[in-house]
């Protein structure tokens, strides 16, 4: 399912209002996780067909929003652009780390239905599972997130060099 063909793609925004966008998506994806978690605690028996249900289609739905998300995000600010500006760097490892903890809530759902009955085929779906293993494209955002985080760390260690570059014999020129 193409996210585009069902939500319209929204013009530009400035990076805080996309913070905005990755922070109420992951709340959302956070909900979902909890919603989770507690019908698993709290069903049993004849209820668990009804509770993979309720689950499966909220995680599809926010599988849906959060590929959609991530694809303006994307279109908007290409890689290149992410990773020279900080609050897109953050934003692009904001988005890596929603889609791990969809993939993570995935699981959990796996736990109590066969892994065939859901049937997402975005992000974090059945499709990303094999025998028990994360498949290529789990695997392929969690090296993007480390890449990420690791351009983020060069950042930093640049602006670390660059006050200590200028501070010289308890002298600063930051008076």
């Amino acid at each position: 399912m193409n996210p585009s063909t069902i939500m319209p793609i929204r013009g530009p925004i400035s990076p805080f209002s996309e913070c905005i966008v990755a922070a109420t998506v992951a709340g959302q994806v956070l909900s979902h996780r909890l919603l989770t978690n507690f019908d698993i605690a709290t069903g049993g028996g004849t209820r668990n067909a009804h509770i993979c249900d309720n689950a499966r289609d909220r995680h599809l739905a926010l599988d849906t929003l959060v590929d959609h998300n991530m694809m303006v995000f994307a279109l908007h600010y290409p890689p290149a652009a992410q990773e020279r500006d900080p609050m897109l760097l953050f934003l692009a490892i904001s988005w890596r780390a929603i889609i791990i903890y969809q993939w993570c809530t995935f699981e959990s759902i796996s736990l109590i239905s066969p892994i065939s009955s859901l049937t997402s085929t975005s992000v974090a779906g059945p499709s990303c599972i094999t025998d028990g293993q994360s498949s290529p494209h789990i695997e392929k955002t969690v090296s993007e997130l480390i890449h990420l985080i690791d351009k983020l760390r060069e950042l930093n260690s640049w602006k670390v060099r660059f006050i200590n570059y200028y501070h010289i014999g308890g002298d600063s020129i930051l008076h």
